[in-house]
């Protein structure tokens, strides 16, 4: 069955994304009221998709989380990282306890709605992500801060660059997503072994001198990462 499909997007339109997909295997009256919605207040591209591409990083994913749940959308997205797939996606109708909160812990995760909230809100939040930010509740924040903050492994404030390489980089993300060696190995077409010694380099760079130091170090500095790696662009 075709999805169903809006304009396409606005060309003065500044979004770092390409479309918003909706995905709604069950093609509910509610999730087709909302695309309309979006459509008329978007800016961009909205489909109402029954499968998702993974390859697509250009495309926003709205998740209907009364259509998926948070076990087997956490088995997809531990499917997508070891094959370098990194769809950015959005959950919505969202219950203020369900364990579909907990997945905020995936960088794939940009924003989190709850079912009771309004649509104009729910539009805001959208025009937020599609600018490059994230949108989480305040509570789900505080719970996520609470976890995880605790004094950092070493300093955070770095007296000079690092220097790191575009495939230290990849390294580095797979390490902050939790993928063991052979799954990093396989994202990146390298053996086991190429993992292994590459893995040893970077850690010196980070100073560090283990997995779990290196775990910690991105947990700390992840942010100062991700500004290396833009300034190396630049």
């Amino acid at each position: 069955m075709n999805p169903i499909k809006s304009r396409p997007a606005d060309s003065n339109n500044t979004s770092r994304f390409s479309c918003l997909n909706l995905y709604s295997p069950a093609r509910s009256i509610d999730n087709i009221l909302l695309l309309d919605n979006l459509q008329r207040h978007l800016s961009i591209g909205c489909n109402l998709v029954g499968h998702i591409d993974p390859t697509d990083q250009r495309q926003l994913v709205l998740i209907d989380s009364n259509e998926i749940s948070a076990t087997k959308l956490q088995s997809w997205l531990q499917q997508q990282a070891p094959l370098g797939h990194y769809p950015k996606c959005a959950l919505i109708n969202t219950s203020i306890k369900s364990e579909h909160t907990k997945l905020m812990e995936w960088p794939q995760l940009v924003g989190i709605f709850y079912s009771n909230t309004a649509q104009e809100k729910l539009r805001r939040g959208l025009e937020n992500i599609l600018k490059g930010g994230l949108w989480f509740p305040r509570n789900i924040c505080h719970d996520f801060m609470s976890r995880r903050r605790r004094a950092p492994t070493r300093n955070v404030i770095q007296p000079t660059a690092m220097k790191i390489t575009p495939r230290e980089r990849q390294m580095l993300d797979g390490i902050y997503a939790g993928l063991s060696n052979a799954s990093i190995a396989t994202m990146m077409r390298l053996s086991e072994h190429t993992i292994k010694s590459h893995m040893y380099s970077v850690y010196k760079k980070i100073g560090v001198k283990s997995r779990l130091e290196a775990s910690n170090w991105l947990h700390d500095n992840y942010t100062l990462l991700e500004n290396e790696t833009k300034q190396s662009v630049g």
